[in-house]
């Protein structure tokens, strides 16, 4: 249901002229966390937020997530960053927990927003496949008391990290519910008659081999996908593909597939990425994460791609663009228990980016910030996701 969440008549005005029009989104909070980007009514002076029907019925707080103002004014080489919002432009409701990198607060005297049930139950609704059009948003779906708890201490830069893992479930347990859209879980031997003769290649980063071997799990029927980039995995069965370093070639009933070790797509340009039936490729963490690109830089590196994407689809392949996933990490690559402001906000600008790029070419997208967003800390490494996350990205 349409809702707006505010009635003051400069809310508007405020928002654009202190965070700019789209780097902040808002964020609902109940017995379901949303993400998603408000919608402004320049005529009614309103931002108002468009609620899936799936969402479950409770009180929500509404907040901001305030990103930059001016984040294009960033400059990685003299170490200037645009500085953070830190005054509110709304009240703040103290009950909300608020990060150093975010500010949270609450509309105007409307501390709650209840959301009524859908008209219809959710099974009823005729909902379209997922293509990769759209930016199909979701909320994570457990079987209620399979819950167990883990903590790990790790020492990096000589300070003991804490890593906890509030959740942990069987890949069976999780389930990625999509709003607007379904995605259609496939029998492996339906896959493989209907990739029969195909070719297919994965290129990237790690998150792409973590990828390459979900995707190749789930064409051996493996009740894992096995994507732990890890040395020991004596709790997975013994048939389970490893995540081992280095361009790999796996032949499965017909189907040939390939991952490409390729950081930054430097082989892209090249041949070899010739002759597939299926390219899926994107940048994924990195530019953001570690080598600190600027939007700038990022976009011409994703208009450079697109007219490879262009040439391999007038060549008949069919290209996916893989996004740059949540990634909780700091700046310089070490894992934090709070998410970095500086990366988190670049994924996010950088996914917008390459998204509309390439979703104007009319190449199908991998939202996988959508669907890592709130599970990246449920896996032992945060950076290749736990089995059941990269299920749902397969």
């Amino acid at each position: 249901a349409k809702r707006a969440l505010s009635n003051n008549a400069t809310l508007s005005a405020e928002l654009v002229s202190r965070f700019g029009p789209l780097f902040f989104r808002l964020r609902l909070e109940g017995p379901h966390v949303l993400l998603f980007t408000p919608s402004p009514v320049p005529d009614e002076k309103q931002y108002v937020a468009t609620l899936p029907p799936t969402v479950p019925k409770g009180a929500y707080r509404v907040g901001l997530e305030v990103l930059y103002k001016d984040y294009y004014a960033a400059d990685e080489k003299t170490n200037h960053w645009p500085p953070l919002m830190k005054a509110p432009v709304l009240p703040i409701d103290s009950t909300f927990e608020t990060a150093y990198h975010r500010q949270q607060c609450t509309l105007p005297s409307q501390e709650n927003v209840r959301c009524r049930g859908p008209a219809a139950a959710p099974e009823s609704q005729e909902r379209p496949l997922c293509d990769g059009t759209g930016a199909h948003t979701g909320r994570w779906i457990a079987k209620p008391g399979s819950v167990s708890t883990r903590v790990r201490v790790r020492k990096i830069q000589k300070q003991p990290i804490v890593f906890k893992w509030a959740i942990q479930r069987e890949p069976a347990d999780w389930r990625f519910e999509r709003d607007g859209c379904s995605s259609r879980r496939l029998d492996h031997r339906v896959l493989l008659r209907s990739l029969k003769g195909k070719r297919i290649v994965v290129g990237g980063d790690s998150q792409l081999r973590a990828l390459y071997y979900g995707l190749v799990n789930v064409l051996n029927g493996n009740e894992w996908p096995c994507v732990r980039n890890l040395s020991s995995t004596a709790a997975e069965p013994s048939a389970c593909v490893q995540n081992t370093k280095g361009s790999q070639r796996r032949s499965i009933e017909g189907v040939q597939v390939d991952y490409v070790d390729d950081l930054f797509l430097g082989k892209f340009d090249g041949e070899r990425y010739n002759g597939y039936d299926v390219v899926i490729v994107g940048f994924a963490q990195h530019p953001a994460s570690k080598e600190h690109w600027s939007a700038d830089k990022y976009r011409g590196a994703v208009f450079a791609k697109a007219k490879r994407v262009k040439l391999l689809r007038e060549q008949g392949a069919t290209v996916l663009w893989y996004g740059a996933p949540q990634y909780p990490h700091t700046t310089n690559g070490y894992p934090v228990v709070v998410r970095d402001w500086r990366t988190d906000a670049r994924m996010m600008l950088f996914n917008d980016l390459s998204f509309a790029v390439m979703r104007g070419m009319g190449v199908p997208v991998v939202d996988s910030y959508a669907v890592v967003t709130g599970m990246s800390h449920t896996s032992p490494d945060q950076a290749h996701f736990s089995n059941w996350v990269c299920a749902e990205l397969v």
